[in-house]
C-alpha cells in the first residue's frame, strides 16, 4: 500500500489443530482483496514437526488493514486467488455489517 496501515479487525482466532510444544508455526500471509483504503488480509498458519518434518495447516486467520488513502486494487489472476478473492470479499462485508456471519438469523425487515 506505500503507507503505513492500522489493523480494523481481527477474526476470532482459534486453532483447528493444537501447536505442540517444540513445533514450528510458520504464518503466510497475503493481501486478498482492497476496497478503498481496507485491505483483507489472509493468513494462513502451518505447523511442522521438526522430527519428521511433517506440516499441517492449524488455521486461516483474516485481518483488516485501513491506510489513510486508497490502495492499489487486488485483482485475482488465477483460479485459486479468485476463490480467496470472494472469500476475503465475504469477510469484509461481514466486519462492515453488509452480510451476516453464518448462522445469524435474519432479521424481521429482511
Amino acid at each position: 500500500s506505500g503507507q503505513r496501515a492500522r489493523i480494523r479487525h481481527i477474526d476470532d482466532i482459534s486453532f483447528q489443530r493444537p501447536v505442540e510444544i517444540g513445533s514450528l508455526l510458520y504464518l503466510n500471509s497475503q493481501v486478498v482483496y482492497t476496497d478503498g483504503a481496507h485491505m483483507q488480509v489472509s493468513t494462513k498458519a502451518s505447523m511442522m514437526d521438526p522430527v519428521t518434518h511433517a506440516s499441517s495447516l492449524t488455521n486461516i486467520f483474516h485481518f483488516t488493514f485501513a491506510g489513510d488513502s486508497p490502495v492499489p486494487i487486488t485483482l485475482p489472476k488465477t483460479y485459486h486467488e479468485a476463490m480467496m478473492f470472494l472469500d476475503g470479499r465475504r469477510h469484509y462485508q461481514m466486519v462492515k455489517g453488509d452480510r451476516r456471519y453464518y448462522g445469524q438469523q435474519e432479521a424481521k425487515e429482511d
